[in-house]
């Protein structure tokens, strides 16, 4: 409204300024022909406006054109980003399908060593009974060994007996002969008793070197056995742990797919505020080329009309020249 005041005011100004300029003793025509001239000056400075004005609004349409490919180059960097945020979440998905893959494979080989663990626990429990078997044996044979020995001092107490009968039956003459004889067998019988004690006592050795043999094995079966089972617990807590690390990239990936989600819709959002913002400029710039098209039948107008005062600034001329 100011502005609209303000031109009012300049074109009062000028319209005085115009009746100043007039002569006051100029006649009728005359007078006519000052203000068909100052009528072309106002159409021409007008028309100047219009071409400024056309200049202004092509401007802008340049610019809102401009504009517009910017904005749908926006659009396809969002159509491209959320392209991109789909295929991201189809990788999450295929990630969290073979986590939930190693984790089932994970609890079965867990399982396994488990089972594994519990056999060679068993094992350890059976060389501990044979260990013990084994010191029974031992101790048995430490028995068999004794009596061994108290019958090889039998025998060799026999024997002596034997002889000193034998010595005593060949003194006697005709009458100990018989029991020479006895007494002969019965230093044969305690020979042989003594050889198979002696035997035993060489089958007991032989014994005890294999138990030996046999325990040093088990203490190292033992060992070894007592290093597979810690290792076997070492690989249980492994898979422990990366159970625990595939439960947390499970965890993360969730919050992944939920913040892609949530981007989704964001960018569902400005995708939409796109399109408005597209269809306002779309709209704006039919409202120009409309504006244009009208300035342009102005103009068309304007034309017209200075055509007409051209024509009606020369009647008047010859009129004046008549006239004089």
């Amino acid at each position: 409204m100011k502005w609209l005041g303000s031109r009012k005011r300049e074109e009062k100004s000028r319209e005085e300024e115009y009746l100043a300029e007039v002569p006051e003793s100029e006649s009728y025509d005359e007078y006519i022909n000052y203000g068909i001239l100052h009528i072309e000056k106002k159409v021409d400075a007008f028309m100047n406006e219009e071409i400024d004005v056309s200049q202004c609004l092509l401007d802008v349409q340049k610019e809102f054109a401009s504009a517009y490919e910017q904005v749908g180059t926006i659009n396809e960097m969002i159509e491209q980003v959320n392209s991109h945020f789909k295929q991201f979440e189809v990788f999450v998905g295929q990630i969290d399908h073979r986590m939930e893959k190693s984790d089932v494979a994970i609890q079965k080989a867990d399982t396994q060593m488990d089972e594994l663990t519990h056999q060679i626990e068993g094992t350890c429990s059976a060389l501990d009974g044979m260990t013990t078997t084994f010191q029974m044996l031992e101790k048995d044979f430490s028995h068999i060994q004794e009596m061994s020995k108290s019958i090889t001092g039998i025998a060799g107490s026999t024997n002596l007996l034997a002889l000193n009968a034998s010595i005593e039956a060949s003194r006697a003459g005709e009458a100990g002969k018989g029991f020479s004889v006895v007494a002969t067998h019965i230093r044969e019988l305690s020979a042989s008793t003594k050889e198979l004690a002696s035997g035993i006592d060489k089958s007991i050795k032989t014994l005890y070197g294999s138990l030996d043999a046999l325990k040093k094995e088990i203490i190292n079966s033992k060992g070894a056995i007592a290093g597979n089972l810690q290792h076997a617990e070492n690989v249980q807590q492994q898979f422990k742990e990366v159970s625990a690390c595939s439960l947390e990239v499970k965890e993360v990936s969730k919050q992944i797919v939920s913040e892609i989600e949530r981007a989704n819709v964001e960018i569902n959002h400005a995708t939409e505020g796109v399109s408005v913002i597209t269809g306002t400029i779309n709209e704006f710039g039919d409202k120009l080329d409309i504006l244009n098209t009208k300035m342009s039948k102005k103009a068309i107008i304007i034309c017209g009309i200075i055509d007409f005062l051209q024509q009606l600034e020369n009647m008047l001329k010859e009129s004046l020249k008549k006239d004089a």
